[in-house]
């Protein structure tokens, strides 16, 4: 509604259907005339009463169709006198006489002006009161307060108190407007306005959902920052630009605040590292579970290590738990890390750092439980992590021993023989225990050095599916790579013709959609080729089988192709979500192993020495494993990894160098809890399979290819005869050769000679 309109105390005189003597005829033809029953003024005071924020006139204009009624303080008046004597009178009229005296009418005469569309004639006579139009028509009003006078003033004009005071008025007037959210039983939280300069300003009826709203947008607002390695000066440009955002010292002090709940120590010895209590973040990580699940009585704890290198001269090992969940999840918000070591995969220096969380964790191990708020939880603990790690954590030489199992006895030269069955490497005789690598450590027997770091089973150690797959996948590309590059050493010696075995291998290895080339190191002049991740790795043994046939050797193309689908097989098995059969890998291990050896007597790299400790587990261990615990894919270190490669990219981005353990592992803390306001990702829909499984590879790949044409193109030839003597002298200087000579001849001969 506009504003109240100044008529000079002036009525209309309603009884007038034409101009009368000594009135003016305009004034005559801006008057209008409505009707009202005594029945619907009757309603139209009761629910007046019942919606007290509503004006008399908010109430009629729900009601017509046409036009509205605009805020007059002489059409409100009239309205609640007339309306509050009918109601009167109805109190006095017998029931016989209520509907004659019901139909009455009263006229309300109105000027053209106090009309919002003047030129439209008012509705027919309103005779009843209708709610549901005034349900249907919620006009929310704060109607100016007339005891405060109206300067005129702009509220981005105001200081900072002024401002507070006026938004402090406006909620209490608001609140009044919004009382009629009660009927619908809702209640107002809070109400956003914008000023003339886009300045967002924000009104909360509920104090502590303020303050709480409030810290979760700034704790998720530091999460971001830690994330994506954004700089306190990034971020203060953007909100200066930006002034909704959060101001920079408000982000600062809940980072401060933040980082001072985390109880962080530094690791005795000698390396730069710092840790956290192994117990506290059990602690609190099952109290978020039992929120969720209050039923949980039981969890398993995968604990990992991992070392990881975050520059050319640095190092981090990183400790990591986080709770088994049986589904396919492996997102890095479920790792808790623990502590953070600038130093290589050692067992003293491990042993030294890391004996407090140790000790931590032993003391869990033993009790078999934690309690949380009056409830026991039980608690299985288990350590998954690559082959190094683990021999490690055991007190186990490295891969290079002759006894180099973490599982069994087996000695190195017995690795390659698959006539044993699935049973003999676990039986009692040669299956290794917790007590009894103690007790080979005093006499240093067995491969056995050092004492185990924790008192975890054996048979509770879990070789990672991710190492496991990228070790022999390894050891096939190289295989792979040595044949092709054999192949073009043979008849680069016996043709003219330049070979092409080796180009034809990266082409197909890129047809699968994975980037791939290979180079020649300029010391040592070996070759290298560029180092796959797991998802790629994956890509190469469903793709690449078919994509080599008949670019190797004849007579072992077919048996190294099928290493390839073979492998494929019992990695799918390994990783399957369903039940996996344990006596069906054991088997296809067993074969794929034998298909190797076979190929030793025409191909190097397929003898019995390169039968790795990998490959011997995933024969004889990964079935027991695949027994006791099921699918390997719940226990993967895929998301530890992925931890790893925000560690590193902090080191990099984030981190001052000075305490950088310590700073990694504050910024991997904040990260952990501001995922908790973290938003809900939107959940996308792949409607066309067939450009996410194949079109998207082909454009991408015809987009390289593009992209490689273009610079292979020749260099346009350069035009020395026509240079001037400073563009000579450029050009020279270009090329790295200084010269004081100023002869054009000379230059030009010089150019033409550094030129060729």
């Amino acid at each position: 509604m506009s504003n109240n309109s100044n008529l000079n105390n002036e009525s209309p005189n309603s009884r007038a259907s034409g101009p009368s003597p000594g009135k003016k005829k305009h004034n005559m033809e801006g008057v209008v005339s409505l009707e009202l029953t005594y029945r619907f003024m009757a309603d139209l005071k009761k629910n007046k009463q019942k919606r007290e924020a509503f004006s008399m006139i908010d109430l009629l204009n729900t009601q017509l169709t046409n036009t509205r009624i605009k805020q007059i303080e002489r059409i409100e008046q009239t309205l609640i006198c007339q309306c509050t004597e009918i109601c009167s009178r109805y109190g006095n009229i017998p029931i016989d006489e209520m509907y004659t005296f019901g139909t009455q009418t009263f006229t309300l005469a109105l000027f053209r002006r106090e009309l919002v569309n003047n030129n439209i004639e008012v509705d027919k006579p309103l005779t009843k009161f209708d709610e549901e139009e005034v349900a249907s028509h919620e006009i929310v009003r704060c109607s100016p307060d007339v005891t405060v006078a109206n300067k005129g003033e702009n509220f981005d004009d105001l200081n900072k108190r002024q401002q507070q005071r006026r938004l402090a008025l406006i909620k209490k007037r608001s609140q009044k407007s919004l009382t009629f959210l009660s009927e619908y039983q809702l209640s107002p939280k809070a109400i956003v306005m914008t000023s003339p300069i886009g300045k967002e300003c924000r009104v909360c009826y509920d104090t502590d959902s303020q303050k709480l709203m409030k810290s979760d947008n700034l704790r998720s607002v530091v999460g971001i920052m830690d994330r994506f390695c954004i700089s306190e000066a990034a971020y203060h440009e953007i909100a200066q630009l930006y002034p909704n955002l959060p101001r920079t010292h408000s982000v600062i002090n809940t980072r401060r605040e933040m980082t001072a709940t985390f109880n962080i120590e530094r690791v005795p010895g000698d390396v730069n590292g710092a840790r956290i209590s192994f117990r506290c973040e059990l602690h609190k990580k099952l109290q978020d579970v039992l929120k969720e699940n209050p039923q949980q009585n039981k969890v398993m704890v995968q604990l990992s290590v991992d070392g990881t290198h975050v520059s050319r001269i640095s190092s981090y090992v990183v400790f990591s738990f986080r709770l088994v969940d049986m589904s396919d999840s492996h997102a890095t918000d479920d790792i808790k890390t623990l502590a953070i070591l600038n130093c290589r995969e050692d067992y003293i220096k491990l042993k030294t750092s890391l004996q407090p969380l140790f000790e931590e964790i032993n003391s869990v191990i033993e009790d078999g439980h934690v309690n949380i708020d009056d409830k026991t939880v039980a608690v299985k603990i288990v350590f998954c992590a690559d082959m190094k790690m683990i021999l490690t954590i055991l007190g186990l030489g490295g891969v290079s021993c002759n006894h180099a199992c973490a599982w069994c006895l087996m000695h190195r030269g017995d690795r390659h023989n698959m006539a044993h069955p699935l049973d003999y490497f676990n039986s009692d005789d040669m299956k290794r225990n917790w007590r009894q690598i103690t007790d080979h450590a005093v006499q240093c027997e067995f491969g056995v050095q050092h004492t185990p770091l924790l008192k975890i089973e054996v048979e509770d150690f879990i070789l990672d599916e991710l190492h496991l797959l990228l070790r022999i996948t390894d050891l096939l590309e190289k295989n792979l790579i040595d044949e092709v590059k054999t192949r073009d050493e043979e008849e680069r010696t016996t043709s003219r013709e330049k070979p092409t075995h080796m180009d034809k291998l990266v082409e197909a290895i890129k047809s699968c959609g994975v980037s791939f080339s290979f180079w020649e190191e300029k010391e040592t002049r070996k070759l290298k080729w560029t180092s796959l991740t797991g998802q790629e790795k994956r890509k190469l043994l469903a793709k690449l089988p078919h994509k080599l046939q008949g670019k190797l050797k004849p007579n072992t193309e077919e048996k190294v192709l099928s290493l390839w689908s073979l492998l494929y097989e019992i990695h799918s098995k390994i990783t399957s979500l369903g039940d996996v059969d344990a006596e069906e890998v054991f088997h296809l291990s067993r074969s794929w192993v034998q298909t190797f050896l076979s190929l030793d007597k025409h191909l190097p790299g397929y003898s019995e020495k390169n039968i790795t400790p990998y490959v011997h587990c995933m024969v004889y261990h990964v079935p027991f494993m695949i027994r006791k615990f099921g699918t390997l894919r719940s226990f993967s270190c895929q998301a530890f990894e992925k931890r790893n490669d925000v560690i590193k990219k902090i080191h990099q981005r984030k981190s001052n160098k000075w305490d950088p353990t310590v700073e990694a592992l504050q910024i991997c803390k904040r990260m952990e809890e501001s995922s908790k306001s973290k938003r809900d990702k939107r959940q996308y829909t792949k409607r066309k399979p067939e450009y996410w499984n194949e079109e998207i590879r082909l454009n991408r790949q015809a987009k390289r290819a593009k992209l490689d044409r273009i610079n292979s193109q020749p260099v346009e030839a350069v035009e020395l005869d026509s240079m001037s003597r400073p563009e000579l002298r450029d050009y020279i200087r270009g090329k790295g050769v200084r010269t004081k000579a100023n002869s054009q001849e000379y230059l030009l001969k010089l150019a033409k000679g550094l030129d060729t």
